[in-house]
């Protein structure tokens, strides 16, 4: 029996997390330990850690920072203390493989404990592009620490090829974020209509705003902006808290002043949940901010997305999503854009719903081979790229 431990660091990765980790657990040569980190713990993003019992998986650790992930100097307190307690963790439960996914700076902590413990690392999602947030230095920093990665398609494991990942350790799996979709029974848009008060059968956005953490964007300014153009458009809006990053504080300070301003026809989430948040997805007219979720899930209800700014700058996107800049204009402009292309078709570059199986597969043969040979890396100096 091999352990896996599978890190989670806030709400954004759980839900993506969940189909590997019931994979995982239900595996016979695999025994799950699942942390959940400091983020799940903060009441002021909706204290998550309800929401990973509720899942009904078993936590075997947790990491508790009290700091303020909105500031940068949390941040990096929210990284130094995780290390030490990610460290104790595995000295307690000896974890053959860490898992983790993504790029939120929590990941920092993993890597380095890891790396200083001599426990192999697995990284799901790497080789995507958003150059207009802190994720993309993280991103690629935990590829170059992985010793496994799991990408969402070929082009993104080509260019984790060209950073000189050796070609046997990536593998083409697709995304587990769409087979958390494929997996999530939705509530009845009656019900969730009721639960939020807001009547589905108008015209309503799904709306998340995150800082553009990278360099120092004006999050003043661009938070004004973006509820200014909500204020003048005729919609409803479910607006739901952003991660915990620098400048979030900002943006709330403006989601609540808008809510405010526009109770009859606005309703303010800190956090929808798992299954909320992707009927909410399916039955709204249109996905607005810059969250992530509009680039990977929404192309599969076919909702449309209108995605300001550049804090996905470079990611790839299906032929739902309209981008613009942080002028009202301009997002308005996108708004009704969106509105007319409706839903159509649109094929996602992120996967088929089928990847989890595909990651633990993967992970079982791993852990069947050589543990030195897994974390001796060497540089992989070729142009050629990953097999089809």
């Amino acid at each position: 029996m091999k352990n896996v431990m599978v890190f989670s660091g806030s709400r954004s990765d759980y839900s993506r997390l969940l189909p590997v980790c019931r994979e995982i657990e239900q595996h016979d040569h695999l025994n799950l330990q699942l942390v959940a980190g400091a983020q799940h713990h903060m009441d002021a993003y909706g204290n998550t850690i309800a929401m990973i019992r509720e899942s009904g998986m078993p936590l075997a650790g947790e990491v508790v920072v009290n700091a303020n992930p909105e500031v940068r100097a949390g941040a990096c307190k929210i990284v130094a203390e995780g290390t030490k307690q990610l460290s104790d963790l595995i000295v307690r439960l000896k974890p053959d493989l860490m898992l983790m996914l993504g790029d939120r700076f929590e990941l920092l902590s993993v890597a380095s404990a890891c790396i200083c413990m001599g426990v192999p690392m697995a990284h799901v999602g790497g080789g995507q592009i958003t150059e207009g947030a802190l994720d993309e230095q993280v991103r690629h920093m935990i590829t170059k620490a992985a010793h496994i990665h799991f990408v969402a398609n070929k082009t993104f494991g080509d260019r984790l090829i060209a950073m000189g990942e050796e070609p046997r350790r990536v593998f083409a799996t697709g995304s587990p974020s769409i087979d958390c979709l494929a997996m999530t029974e939705v509530v009845g848009k009656e019900a969730l209509a009721d639960e939020l008060g807001l009547d589905l059968r108008k015209q309503t956005a799904l709306v998340t705003l995150h800082p553009e953490s990278a360099g120092d964007r004006e999050v003043e300014r661009d938070s004004k902006t973006f509820f200014r153009a909500l204020s003048a458009s005729s919609l409803q809006f479910i607006l739901t808290y952003p991660n915990g990053d620098p400048g979030s504080d900002v943006i709330i300070r403006h989601m609540k002043e808008f809510h405010a301003a526009n109770r009859v026809r606005s309703v303010l989430v800190k956090n929808l949940g798992m299954k909320r948040y992707v009927s909410a997805m399916r039955y709204c007219s249109l996905v607005v901010g810059n969250s992530s979720s509009g680039i990977v899930e929404a192309p599969y209800f076919q909702t449309p997305v209108v995605n300001v700014g550049e804090r996905q700058k470079g990611r790839t996107t299906a032929e739902n999503v309209i981008s613009c800049s942080f002028d009202k204009e301009e997002i308005l402009r996108s708004i009704r854009e969106g509105l007319k292309l409706g839903r159509k078709p649109c094929e996602s570059p992120y996967g088929d719903g089928e990847s989890a199986p595909r990651i633990v597969e993967r992970i079982v043969q791993v852990l069947e081979g050589n543990r030195q040979n897994l974390l001796t890396k060497s540089f992989y100096k070729s142009s050629e790229a990953l097999g089809a």
